[in-house]
């Protein structure tokens, strides 16, 4: 394919992504250069440009991460998880002072589940005094640097507090509360990406903002226009004033 009929077609998928709010299917997007004979390597420019336009590329209902942008989770196996800084050991070791749950034997838990899920207020609380270290370690064995410790340790005390309020459907019910803790943690980091995601899409859409209006700039000694950077920049006009409005540059 010759590099106009390739950017035309680029052009086209950037459209065809707006008008589905951004978003574009993963095997839509291979199907519609299946033919053009795109190695890997350049299939990953195609995305991290439809990145940069603000486009997500979907697998399903899922969004497609890259590998080197977001490390598999392995909630049983802490090698993947980021080491704590020591503020935030120091908080976790606080939280921790003065909870020491006494130990309970099996039967004695299997009855703290019956009457929990029976309603019962006193088992709840029993719970959880005992779940709240493994909640401490869930969020050590998840750690993500991009998150405070303290952060994720809320995250994870409301996963739990829900697995209580829904024991009574739970057939594992001790597998059915760690799972609702590291669920919870989990979208915990999945946001916190979102906005580091979006926190790179804004800065990626204020450099070339600014990369325009100094091409501008040299070209004519006349104040650019919002049009006139919207004519240049394959941005509309309600974005670039956004950007303008972010920067303090819309005056």
């Amino acid at each position: 394919m010759d590099i106009k009929s390739f950017q035309k077609k680029l052009g086209d998928v950037v459209e065809l992504a707006r008008i589905n709010n951004r978003r574009l299917s993963g095997d839509l997007l291979e199907s519609l250069f299946a033919g053009d004979g795109l190695d890997a390597d350049q299939m990953k420019s195609v995305h991290e440009y439809l990145k940069s336009q603000g486009i997500r590329i979907l697998d399903g209902d899922e969004e497609l991460v890259d590998e080197e942008e977001l490390k598999p989770i392995d909630f049983d196996d802490k090698k993947d998880a980021d080491p704590l800084s020591p503020e935030e050991e120091e908080y976790l070791k606080a939280y921790m002072d003065g909870i020491d749950p006494e130990p309970i034997t099996e039967e004695e838990r299997e009855l703290l589940f019956q009457y929990a899920g029976a309603g019962s207020t006193e088992a709840k609380q029993r719970l959880i005094e005992l779940y709240l270290p493994q909640v401490v370690q869930i969020v050590r064995n998840m750690h993500r640097k991009e998150i405070f410790a303290g952060d994720m340790l809320q995250e994870g005390n409301i996963g739990l507090l829900s697995a209580l309020e829904a024991l009574e459907t739970a057939e594992n019910p001790h597998e059915w509360i760690l799972r609702s803790v590291r669920n919870a943690v989990n979208q915990s980091i999945r946001m916190q990406q979102e906005q580091s995601w979006e926190d790179d899409l804004l800065i990626n859409r204020v450099e070339k903002l600014e990369s325009a209006v100094r091409d501008l700039t040299d070209e004519a000694e006349d104040k650019f226009s919002v049009e006139e950077l919207s004519a240049f920049l394959d941005m509309s006009v309600e974005e670039i004033r956004d950007v303008l409005r972010l920067t303090g540059d819309d005056k």
